[in-house]
């Protein structure tokens, strides 16, 4: 029969949820990063909603998949700790590839 996850759903997997996450709350904020340039200075935001970072988490996997890498190899991510990162992790995954 057919596998139930917890809850009596069935299982799935993290892009799944995420993608799912895509579509209902699209619109809503879903990665934020606030940076100040000097000391006393104006602090800055950088956002995504769910549909902006799906499509550039979207973007980077098919820029990955361009590539002809052979399904899971290994990626490496070297960023600073910011929004960007998130999204290269998450289009890594979405490529089949392990970040």
């Amino acid at each position: 029969g057919e596998q139930r996850g917890g809850g009596g759903e069935p299982p799935a997997t993290m892009i799944d949820v995420f993608c799912k996450t895509v579509l209902s709350h699209g619109g809503e904020d879903a990665l934020l990063q606030l940076t100040t340039e000097g000391q006393g200075a104006q602090s800055s935001a950088t956002r995504f909603t769910w549909r902006e970072f799906g499509q550039e988490s979207g973007r980077f996997a098919l820029a990955l998949l361009s590539l002809d890498l052979p399904p899971r190899s290994v990626v490496y991510i070297l960023s600073p700790n910011r929004v960007h990162w998130h999204i290269a992790w998450v289009g890594a995954v979405r490529a089949g590839m392990v970040p």
